[in-house]
């Protein structure tokens, strides 16, 4: 089984180049042996493939047919024809006795003879070549066979050795599966004990937790003279426990030391030093394992309590809480201010804050209207501009130069038929900065003042848009009440004969335009309000 090899093996590297050598030097051997071979020991295309043997048949010619020439042969080989067929008819007239043997006859003769024999000497090699070829494929048939069944064999003791492995592979998996669920049933188990321990520890420490926060409210209570006695009598104990686990550490090395005796100061004075660093290295030892709980230095009596008796306790905690009562109370009474405080802190902020928006809202507000009258006042004068460039004067400007006397008036200044519209419109603008700042101004002063009159002036604006639209109405009014009027005066008139017969037609789908509001800067909304208020 050690020499044993796998068929599907891949050979390697070495194996490669070796076989590709040896192929390479075949070639090369192969090649030098056909360079010193004859023309007629090579082996050409022609005598790759094997001869045809020749039949009876093949030497029986079909004698000449007379007849006809067909149609499709050529002028010169019909009469290449004609001609021979003369001559064979003559030749076959002749007796056999008289036909002379020409000397070319005679070397036509040996030639065929010649070609007969070579052709049989080519034959027999080529028979021999074939046995040959017949016996080195029938080796090679059963060196390849042999091989065959090689391969068979290694390939059955491959596919048995296989077999094994996989057993033996399936048994240990099975065994593995086996111990492994044994070791996950007593993982389960310790996890289960664990979790019981650590629930059974949080709960012994959330109970230790209250206890130690009972002992310090106790300890609290306790006078603190008791307690500084009971600290010394701990601390004089812990002291005495110490020294004495110091001494018995100790005892062994001053025995040792004892029988030997000390020959020289300096060695004193160096076993002094050893001595101390001892000393020294045992008290921190002693201190960390009462630190981690190795040794019990102190016992349950030494831990008892002040108070033993839970009346005790129980006197002590009515007394103090009747004497923390009116404190209680005076907290209570100290809360409900607070919260009132709270309360009215934020009642006075809310207000604060809306305040603040309020005048934030009429800062826009106004800065929009300034914007707005800053854009009418820039279309006046791109009008203006159009208007003396075309040099037409025109109702429209003469309405504008009205309405802006008319606002020019309104805001105080005597009415001058010499001033220009731009000069008006200046002076209107220097005016509005004006009304601004002074506005302003007295917003900084009195705020409620302000929002008064601007109450007042929307006060004013409203009745004036109320009482412009009742006349709209009452004009309205008016007109339908005339047309009823001539209606009645007026003849009536009888239709006669069949109603005519409109066509229905198709309703055309009202397609709403998206209006998009744009909203309005300061300065445009007090430019409308300056427009409103004048008009």
């Amino acid at each position: 089984m050690e020499d044993f090899q796998s068929p599907f093996k891949l050979p390697t590297d070495e194996e490669v180049f070796i076989t590709r050598e040896a192929e390479r030097l075949q070639k090369q051997e192969a090649k030098e042996k056909a360079k010193n071979m004859t023309i007629w020991e090579k082996q050409t295309a022609s005598t790759k493939t094997q001869l045809k043997r020749p039949k009876d048949a093949d030497f029986n010619i079909k004698p000449i047919e007379e007849g006809p020439v067909p149609q499709y042969m050529r002028n010169k080989e019909k009469n290449l024809i004609t001609a021979a067929l003369e001559i064979v008819n003559q030749r076959g007239k002749m007796p056999q006795n008289q036909k002379t043997e020409n000397t070319r006859d005679y070397v036509e003769q040996k030639k065929e003879i010649f070609r007969v024999e070579m052709k049989y000497r080519i034959l027999k090699e080529e028979r021999e070549k074939i046995k040959k070829r017949i016996s080195n494929k029938e080796q090679a048939l059963k060196r390849s066979e042999e091989l065959l069944d090689q391969d068979q064999k290694k390939f059955t003791d491959h596919m048995e050795k296989n077999k094994l492995l996989k057993e033996e592979a399936i048994a240990q998996a099975n065994a593995e599966a086996l111990a492994k669920k044994e070791k996950d049933g007593e993982i389960k188990q310790l996890e289960q004990r664990k979790a019981g321990i650590s629930a059974e520890i949080s709960r012994n420490e959330e109970y230790l937790e209250v206890l130690k926060k009972h002992k310090e409210f106790v300890e609290q209570l306790t006078p603190p003279e008791w307690l500084e006695a009971r600290q010394k009598i701990l601390r004089e104990k812990y002291e005495v426990v110490k020294k004495n686990w110091i001494l018995k550490q100790n005892a062994d090395d001053l025995e040792s030391l004892a029988d030997g005796e000390v020959e020289s100061q300096q060695s004193q004075g160096s076993f002094r030093k050893k001595t101390n660093k001892r000393q020294a290295a045992l008290e921190a030892k002693f201190d960390e394992m009462v630190s981690k709980g190795l040794i019990d230095v102190f016992t349950e009596e030494d831990e008892q309590m002040y108070f033993t008796n839970p009346d005790e306790l129980t006197a002590i905690l009515k007394e103090l809480e009747d004497k923390n009562l009116f404190l209680i109370e005076l907290i209570q009474v100290m809360d409900h201010q607070l919260e009132v405080t709270k309360s009215e802190y934020d009642d006075l902020k809310k207000k604060n804050d809306d305040k603040f928006d309020d005048s934030k809202r009429n800062k826009e507000h106004f800065g929009l209207q300034l914007k707005t009258m800053e854009t009418k006042i820039s279309q006046i004068n791109k009008r203006k501009s159009n208007i003396e460039n075309k040099k037409e004067t025109t109702r429209a400007v003469q309405i504008l130069k009205n309405e802006i006397s008319k606002c020019f008036t309104s805001l105080g200044h005597d009415e001058d038929s010499a001033r220009l519209p731009i000069e008006m419109l200046k002076i209107i603008e220097e005016s509005i900065h004006g009304l601004l700042r002074k506005l302003s101004f007295l917003r900084s002063i009195d705020p409620k003042h302000v929002e008064d009159l601007e109450g007042q002036k929307e006060k004013i604006r409203r009745d004036y848009g109320r009482d412009l639209k009742a006349e709209l109405e009452e004009k309205k009014i008016q007109e339908r009440i005339t047309l009823a009027q001539k209606r009645v005066e007026g003849p009536s008139f009888r239709k006669i004969g069949r109603p005519p017969m409109n066509k229905v037609l198709f309703q055309k789908k009202r397609v709403e335009k998206e209006v998009k509001h744009v909203q309005k800067s300061e300065e445009e909304l007090i430019r409308d309000f300056i427009e409103e208020t004048t008009s």
